[in-house]
């Protein structure tokens, strides 16, 4: 087991395969050490004066080019080169914002949607585009 929770993409580190990384719901990213057998919670903090918007399923992708670079959004992209340790928000709010789409916990039913399923205007999907050099 590589990780926990209602599990999502698990990603092979490209340049050290003995670290996994592994996504669970609402943004709960571990990293596995695979000689050492820790699990380590790698998910980025909230920002000093707001919380995080991560999505039930969040986007996630490991840099192909860039060792221990890693990427996961909330409504930021954040960007870690030292697998996980340390995250540096590297985008404003990338998503639409809107406060009518982010009322989880007014969702209605017999209790609030605490599970983060219904969380909009979130990043879930995350690719890395090379530039090649001429």
């Amino acid at each position: 087991m590589v990780g926990g929770g209602d599990g999502f993409q698990t990603l092979p580190d490209p340049f050290d395969p003995h670290y996994v990384y592994s996504l669970s719901q609402g943004g709960e990213l571990g990293r596995f050490d695979e000689r050492t057998g820790e699990l380590r919670a790698a998910k980025p903090a909230p920002p000093a004066n707001g919380v995080n918007r991560f999505n039930w399923n969040t986007g996630l992708a490991v840099d192909p080019f860039e060792a221990g670079t890693i990427y996961i959004g909330s409504q930021f992209l954040y960007k870690s080169t030292d697998r996980g340790e340390s995250w540096t928000a590297i985008s404003p709010d990338l998503t639409s914002n809107n406060p009518e789409w982010q009322k989880a916990a007014e969702s209605g039913g017999l209790t609030p949607d605490a599970s983060r399923a219904e969380n909009f205007t979130t990043i879930i999907s995350i690719a890395r585009v090379s530039r090649r050099r001429a």
